[in-house]
């Protein structure tokens, strides 16, 4: 009797705990912290001129040089013969604006839509000297084998001060 008694209370548990609200799972996961503390980092060098090599990869591919000047985009340069540029970011600046407007403000997975895709994950790996993202992946939840439109990929590459 006692070790019926045992399993009851431990299936209990275990159905309490798988129906917790709080599961991570349901979370948007993206290190909002350590976005912050580059991005403040980023403002406080201040570059106004600079340039860097931007790809763009997913349902898409994009691959540019840009270069700023005073800190407006003074010159873009494709270098994919076959490359398609359509609504991305091509600043630093911009990047960092497009990753924060994806994360949501509560930071829960938006699961409204109805094809049942949502993003489950930002990752961003960020320059160890300037701090900007090098790298940028979003991560969605695909239900099923459908082909999604849109660019999940970003690439900083190349980065240098310019005179």
């Amino acid at each position: 009797m006692k070790s019926k008694h045992l399993f009851l209370i431990l299936a209990f548990s275990i159905f309490i705990l798988s129906c917790d609200d709080d599961d991570s799972s349901r979370k948007v996961t993206f290190d909002l912290e350590e976005f912050r503390t580059n991005k403040v980092k980023w403002d406080n060098l201040n570059f106004e001129n600079y340039s860097f090599q931007y790809l763009s990869d997913g349902f898409l591919y994009s691959h540019l040089q840009i270069e700023m000047k005073n800190g407006e985009i003074n010159s873009v340069i494709s270098l994919a013969e076959d490359g398609f540029h359509s609504g991305d970011t091509l600043t630093i600046d911009g990047l960092f604006e497009e990753i924060h407007n994806q994360y949501p403000a509560n930071g829960r997975v938006d699961v409204n839509s109805d094809d049942g895709i949502y993003l489950k994950e930002i990752q961003v790996e960020y320059d160890d000297n300037y701090f900007f993202p090098i790298e940028v992946h979003y991560v969605l939840h695909i239900p099923i084998a459908i082909e999604v439109d849109g660019n999940f990929n970003k690439y900083i590459r190349n980065f240098s001060l310019v005179d």
